[in-house]
C-alpha cells in the first residue's frame, strides 16, 4: 500500500487512531508505527521518542480501563503491546528498564495485571 511506503507515514498514526472507527485501519497503523521503530528508531530525535512510547502507553491504557473496552479491543492490544516491547528492545538502557519496571508495578496494582498476563501468555 503507498500508505504504509511513504516514509512520514508513522506521523499519521495518532490521527488514524483518533478518527478511524475501523480496526483493521487501526492495526495497520501500528505495522507503521512498528516499521519505523525496527528500523529508524535510533535516528530518530529524543522528543519524537518520547511521544511515541507516551502515546503507546497511554492508549493502552486508556483501552484497557474497563473491562468491556479490554475485551472488545483484545487483538488492538495485543499489537500496541508488541509495538511498546519493539520499542523497549530498540532502546533498552537503564531508562528503558525503569519505564518498563513502572509499568508493571502500576499494572500489578491495578485491574489491569489481568490485562498484562492476557498479552504476555502463550
Amino acid at each position: 500500500m503507498q500508505f504504509q511506503a511513504h516514509p512520514l507515514a508513522w506521523t499519521r498514526v495518532d490521527t488514524i487512531f483518533q478518527h478511524s472507527r475501523n480496526p483493521t485501519t487501526k492495526l495497520l497503523a501500528l505495522d507503521v508505527l512498528n516499521s519505523l521503530v525496527k528500523s529508524r528508531w535510533n535516528l530518530l530525535p529524543a522528543e519524537q521518542k518520547d511521544g511515541i512510547k507516551n502515546f503507546l502507553i497511554n492508549l493502552i491504557i486508556q483501552l484497557s480501563k474497563e473491562q468491556k473496552d479490554f475485551l472488545a479491543n483484545r487483538s488492538l492490544l495485543q499489537r500496541l503491546n508488541l509495538v511498546l516491547v519493539q520499542v523497549c528492545k530498540s532502546s533498552w538502557s537503564r531508562l528503558g528498564s525503569i519505564i518498563l519496571f513502572n509499568a508493571i508495578v502500576f499494572a500489578s496494582r491495578s485491574h489491569l495485571f489481568s490485562g498484562c498476563q492476557a498479552g504476555v501468555a502463550p
